[in-house]
């Protein structure tokens, strides 16, 4: 009804039109229904009355062709009358003067007379019930004159909204065959190219890519939408002449980028940025590689399935484990190097505190062990749900002599990150201690040797707020389990949360399965780990485990532990073909979650901490909240009724912990930093 409105007064302009005349030719029923269309659109500034008594409605702004206006979205309209008429004068060098005449009519229902002069010349002028209203008239009026005389353009249709079009993909060295294929295909090896698209701005590696390979690229602009303070600029990727991929920002750069992001990922799940076909063809072909392959397989398929740019400098990281008959199945997907700020902390658990992604691909996993759990109490040895195509959907886990479950007798645990985690085991000098590519031997696990390695080794280390890089943990912490305090958070003091070297450290001790689920899972150790760029054996043995095994193993004598725990050293190596040179592209604050089993990815807000575009009451699937009331509908009735006092309640796990964080504070490496309560 208001776009047959606004046609109706466009048609009439410049004669006012009484609600009823509007009525009649519109067709409309009901006269309620006419006016608050009216008044709707004199809020947004569209028509206005050029009388009161009766009301005579006018338009204030030249839409042009409305239903092309109409088309194109709420938002897109055409700049006003004055607003035009200013911008005219001022590219004409003309001087404007926009004046008031005369007012006229009793005080409830004043009349205003404008006029407009340029350089001085009266050129028009026109009355109405307001000021605003009056000046858009005469200045309408204004533009109508100079358009008559030739001096003016008639304002351009506003483009129609620009969309992505992941369907619209056209065959490039076969690319729709590819991806049509791409899930019963093997995953295809991660190189240094592939790693480009994580580390390396969109724009140069795709220009690369497309100079190696001999195709033209083109990345035209496609024009904008929206009004005139907000606009919206779209832009597409040709690669030899055939439309890849559009996408649209606020500036014409973030939208280019953005678009050439989103066909590096098409080109890297159709495996046309590896040089090797499959993981699993290469001769020297490690555990590692094939992780990495099924880990980057998996985020290129979910970029694409989601709305959300994630263009930008990121990191992966996920959990595979290798089953008695060799086979991976992927468990859980993590991306992400944000975390969120003071200011976004609550008390109720709802926020994810760390969104790093070794942490995220981690809290991932709880959820698939929490399904797994559950489909272990149903006495079901396959998951139904799980659509998967890289493993057999089974259960995992068997029950032990001791009434807890533990995993199976063959199966091993397998981690990727792209990068080096933070803090201890990414603190080396690159240029001076050039790093070793070779799986790390046995023997180069020395705990008795930490401190030869460098002479701040094995600090541990803390990310800050709204920082990138780790520091130190600050020597004055003389409790080994140091909180910070709500006050000082409120008053300004940034947050700090500890480094993902010194978490993979612990977890190297007291397992993956954390507090929670030790109630009902023995510990799960990790047995490797893989890393795409930033890998030094030597640096990250110290950083993941080997100071664990340095601290515990004070006064020449090892640790009692309760039954289950124990010291363990991962396998440590770099994927076959990695290594990339060192890009200073920015970051991006989005985070990406997945785990096995679960319909679709979670795509989160990292400095805020809750899923990307809800509100404050919304919480993340992999919050503490979240994993603990999963838990609880997997394990029945718990006894305890909130996730602390369920951690609290784990003696042998909490023994170990601070076991492990008092050897840590003895042996001079700092404090454990944790969250405030």
């Amino acid at each position: 009804l208001q776009r047959s409105l606004l046609r109706a007064l466009s048609d009439r302009w410049p004669q006012a039109v009484s609600r009823l005349q509007l009525q009649k030719q519109v067709g409309a029923a009901s006269k309620s229904e006419v006016n608050r269309s009216l008044y709707g659109l004199q809020k947004a500034g569209l028509v206005t009355k050029a009388t009161d008594s009766p009301p005579q409605w006018l338009a204030v702004i030249a839409i042009g062709d409305a239903s092309s206006a109409s088309d194109a979205g709420p938002e897109v309209q055409e700049k006003n009358a004055v607003s035009r008429l200013q911008e005219w004068c001022q590219a004409q060098r003309v001087v404007l003067s926009i004046d008031c005449l005369s007012s006229r009519g009793p005080p409830h229902q004043p009349t205003f007379k404008f006029g407009v002069s340029l350089d001085g010349s009266p050129l028009c002028s026109a009355e109405a019930g307001s000021v605003r209203a009056a000046k858009q008239l005469v200045c309408a009026t204004a533009l109508k004159h100079l358009e008559m005389e030739g001096r003016l353009q008639p304002p351009m249709k506003p483009l129609s909204p620009v969309r992505a079009q992941p369907e619209a993909v056209h065959e490039l060295a076969g690319l729709a065959d590819k991806l049509d294929s791409q899930g019963d295909a093997p995953a295809a090896a991660v190189d240094a190219r592939w790693l480009q698209v994580l580390l390396r701005n969109p724009i140069s590696a795709l220009t690369e890519w497309c100079q190696s390979q001999g195709h033209r690229l083109d990345s035209p602009s496609l024009g904008a939408t929206g009004p005139p303070h907000r606009p919206r600029f779209a832009a597409a990727v040709d690669i030899d002449g055939r439309r890849l991929w559009q996408a649209e920002a606020a500036t014409k750069r973030d939208a280019r980028r953005d678009a050439c992001d989103r066909a590096l990922h098409l080109l890297a799940a159709a495996g046309l940025l590896s040089t090797a076909s499959a993981a699993a063809d290469l001769p020297d072909a490690t555990i590692g590689d094939k992780v990495a392959a099924l880990v980057h397989r998996r985020f290129e398929t979910a970029v694409l399935a989601s709305g959300e740019s994630l263009a930008g400098r990121k990191v992966l990281a996920g959990f595979a484990l290798l089953w008695p008959d060799g086979q991976l199945s992927l468990l859980s997907l993590g991306v992400g190097n944000r975390c969120v700020s003071g200011d976004c902390l609550a008390m109720s658990g709802r926020v994810l505190h760390d969104c790093h992604a070794e942490i995220v691909a981690k809290r991932a996993l709880l959820r698939f062990f929490i399904r797994q759990l559950a489909l272990l109490a149903a006495g079901r040895a396959t998951d139904d749900g799980d659509e998967e195509g890289d493993g057999p959907p089974a259960c995992c886990f068997q029950v032990s002599d001791d009434g807890r479950t533990r995993l199976l007798d063959g199966c091993s645990l397998h981690l990727y990150i792209s990068a080096a985690p933070c803090g201890d085991g990414a603190v080396y000098c690159r240029s001076s201690d050039a790093p070793a590519l070779d799986p790390l031997p046995a023997e180069w696990h020395r705990p008795d040797e930490i401190q030869r390695f460098s002479l701040a080794g094995g600090r541990l280390r803390s990310k800050m707020e709204r920082g990138e890089g780790t520091i130190p943990v600050d020597d004055a912490c003389e409790d080994a389990d140091f909180r910070q305090a709500w006050d000082g958070l409120a008053a300004g003091q940034r947050l700090r949360t500890m480094s993902c070297s010194d978490k993979i450290a612990r977890w190297s001790l007291l397992g993956l399965q954390g507090a929670l689920l030790s109630h009902v899972l023995q510990p799960v150790y990790l047995t490797s780990l893989t890393l795409g760029t930033l890998y030094h054996a030597k640096h990250l043995a110290r950083a993941v485990c080997c100071r664990a095994h340095w601290a515990l193993a004070a006064d020449s004598a090892s640790p009692v532990l309760p039954v289950g725990y124990r010291l363990t050293h991962l396998d440590l190596s770099q994927l076959s073909r990695g290594g990339v040179e060192r890009d200073t592209e920015r970051t991006n604050s989005h985070s990406l979650n997945w785990y096995r089993g679960s319909s679709q990815v979670e795509i989160c807000d990292a400095t805020r901490g809750r899923p990307l575009g809800t509100g404050n009451q919304d919480f993340s699937r992999l919050s503490k909240f979240a994993i603990f009331r999963a838990f609880a509908d997997a394990s029945g009735k718990p006894a305890w009724r909130t996730s602390d006092q369920a951690k609290a309640a784990a003696v042998d796990h909490q023994t170990v912990k601070r076991l492990l964080l008092a050897a840590l504070q003895k042996r001079g490496l700092g404090a454990w930093i944790r969250k405030p309560a």
